[in-house]
């Protein structure tokens, strides 16, 4: 017997472990076995009184081919495969959705994701929703700033959100937001100040305008009559139940516009969250299609407010401090 295979068979006899026995195969010229796939429950969402839809994440076959997987739900326990319903869905790895059906309307539930392989079957984290939480008009109808833009709307993470990014030139009041074009002016300015990313009217559709912290926290109000902007602990409060701010950017982040590698991006609910960027406070912009910003109305200081940013090359998501001169995007959530 070769005496390094010799060696390797004494070192597995005498640790029994997977670790040893991983190096025995790779000696060998062989694959490791397989184990357990990894599964993720992402998002609950359009929530009805009878219905909701949840988004789950093979993220690992373990080695070996997914035979099913899909959502079970229960209104009393931690659902499995053996307590509450399940719906299945088409094996493999990957972003998936459930359409959950036939729930009772203000009764909570606890659903999750599962994954079976020829190992084992897994499980992801039970999120836990209310049937009927939804029907209070969100999703059903978009939101209209004083402008006229339109917005979508769904329920996700237990907030009504608008799905783009604020648009509007006007407080809700009618009176015209300052339009912020040099970079002196920008700095210098003591008022509310829009603008668009570099100037170009050819971003405004897809990622919408930079607002001054001045403006973003005017009384007057930047997004629609019975809308706001969420407060830091609100964009705290919603990245956990999304699997936690490790988590939570790749879930929140379009498979679209980011540069490469757009890590973990699945865009696991339809927030559609994009690199839209920033100006920072000498009035430059930058970090277009890198970063995306969006403010809080929670200051940090004079000088600074939080805000939630996501990263082309991370899966995580983060509140951090700007500068209040900062030009940031703004999402609103409904009242």
């Amino acid at each position: 017997m070769n005496s390094a295979v010799n060696f390797w068979l004494k070192a597995f006899r005498k640790e029994w472990s997977w670790g040893i026995a991983s190096l025995l195969f790779a000696c060998c010229g062989e694959d490791p076995p397989p184990v357990a796939p990894t599964v993720t429950t992402l998002q609950v969402f359009d929530i009805a009184s009878n219905k909701a839809t949840v988004s789950g994440q093979v993220t690992s076959d373990g080695g070996a081919p997914i035979l099913m997987r899909g959502m079970c739900w229960s209104d009393s326990v931690d659902p499995d495969l053996y307590v509450g319903d399940t719906l299945t869905v088409k094996p493999g790895k990957g972003l998936y959705l459930g359409y959950l059906t036939g729930l009772s309307s203000g009764r909570t539930y606890r659903v999750r994701a599962f994954a079976i392989n020829q190992v084992d079957t897994a499980y992801g984290r039970p999120l836990e929703f209310v049937a009927g939480r939804g029907t209070d008009g969100c999703g059903l109808a978009p939101a209209y700033d004083i402008d006229s833009n339109s917005y979508p709307t769904r329920e996700i993470g237990g907030y009504c959100w608008m799905l783009r990014n604020l648009r509007v030139t006007r407080y809700t009041n009618g009176d015209s937001i300052v339009l912020g074009t040099e970079p002196t002016r920008w700095v210098q300015n003591t008022e509310g100040m829009h603008r668009t990313y570099a100037h170009q009217a050819t971003y405004l559709s897809t990622y919408g305008r930079l607002y001054n912290y001045k403006a973003a926290a005017d009384p007057r109000g930047l997004c629609p009559t019975g809308w706001r902007i969420p407060t830091a602990e609100e964009w705290t409060t919603f990245t956990s139940r999304l699997e936690g701010d490790a988590q939570a950017g790749g879930i929140l982040k379009s498979t679209q516009f980011w540069s490469p590698p757009n890590t973990a991006a699945v865009d696991g609910g339809g927030f559609r969250a994009l690199p839209g960027g920033y100006t920072d406070d000498r009035g430059i912009d930058a970090g277009i299609t890198l970063q995306g910003y969006w403010w809080s109305a929670t200051e940090s200081n004079p000088w600074n407010a939080k805000a939630l940013n996501l990263r082309h090359n991370s899966g995580a998501s983060f509140v951090v401090d700007m500068p209040k001169r900062s030009g940031l995007t703004i999402r609103c959530i409904k009242e």
